[in-house]
């Protein structure tokens, strides 16, 4: 969804691309939250039909996490090709590589599924983070500003057009 707005949009001007930035930004925040709460809402439900394990509860719920993050990477991933920033970003998570490879290594060694979600929502913060650096970075070299309340109304339809249908497509994925 997001390169192919932002793809589109970029040769109409900084106004336009602002505003297709932040379209992308409201879609992933809004489906993001709606997936996490239902995740959360129907952790006890999972857990318990799911070998009848109350402990997984707790992994259910930060999973919650997890589907947020991988919401976020994902459609940062669509603005850097959108934005053909690629290179840079590619650059960015050689720098931050370690660290997550690390954190990963780290929560693991703990030897519990739990600690183990901890470790792997924390290594995607950090992926999320270094995108949203590359992004940042772009948008203020170009004066791209994000503009919430100044979308214009007929764009606020691609959130249904194409973020529905690709949040589902990566939920059920």
């Amino acid at each position: 969804m997001a390169s192919q707005i932002d793809a589109e949009t970029r040769h109409a001007g900084t106004g336009r691309l602002g505003s297709s930035l932040s379209i992308s930004y409201v879609s992933i925040i809004f489906f993001s939250l709606v997936m996490a709460v239902a995740l959360v809402c129907c952790a006890e439900f999972l857990a318990a039909r799911s070998g009848a394990s109350p402990q997984l509860v707790v992994a259910y719920m930060l999973s919650a996490l997890l589907v947020m993050t991988g919401f976020f990477n994902a459609v940062q991933g669509g603005i850097i090709l959108g934005l053909d920033v690629a290179r840079e970003q590619a650059l960015v998570n050689l720098k931050v590589a370690p660290l997550t490879l690390a954190i990963l290594f780290f929560f693991a060694l703990k030897d519990d599924l739990v600690w183990a979600l901890v470790g792997l929502i924390l290594a995607q913060v950090s992926i999320v983070l270094a995108q949203e650096w590359v992004i940042f970075r772009y948008r203020r070299k170009n004066n791209v500003k994000l503009g919430f309340a100044a979308i214009p109304f007929e764009q606020w339809s691609v959130i249904w057009r194409l973020g529905l249908p690709s949040s589902l497509a990566g939920l059920f994925t």
